[in-house]
């Protein structure tokens, strides 16, 4: 999937995997560095797990935890991710979202082929 000039592309495919990593080279440049996949209600977000502030440290809270994966992001101070002709933001917390708009599905995030597309093509 394309993705904005200036960012990074990070692809990884999901299975019945227990590898992690811990190396975090992006936050030399940016201070919105972390990623969480988990099942919806199975992690609380904290502002101190992004940090080694609080009573443990999140990677020493969550070492031995298996959790269903879902993704979920926002996107801070970018008016051009939602690239698609029908698409639109959803403010979500401090950022926001992409999605098509009503009577298209597809990807929001790209105009090229793959982008949002009438549910009729479908």
């Amino acid at each position: 999937m394309p993705i904005l000039s200036g960012l990074d592309i990070v692809q990884v495919k999901v299975g019945s995997s227990t590898t992690r990593t811990t190396s975090n080279h992006t936050r030399k440049y940016s201070s919105c560095s972390y990623g969480f996949v988990a099942e919806k209600g199975r992690y609380r977000f904290n502002p101190s797990d992004l940090h080694d502030a609080g009573e443990v440290a999140f990677d020493k809270r969550f070492t031995n935890s298996k959790v269903p994966m879902v993704l979920k992001w926002t996107i801070l101070n970018e008016d051009r991710a939602c690239a698609s002709n029908h698409s639109e933001r959803v403010n979500e917390g401090v950022g926001y979202l992409c999605k098509c708009s009503k009577g298209y599905a597809g990807n929001p995030y790209t105009a090229d082929q793959g982008g949002c597309t009438s549910k009729l093509n479908y």
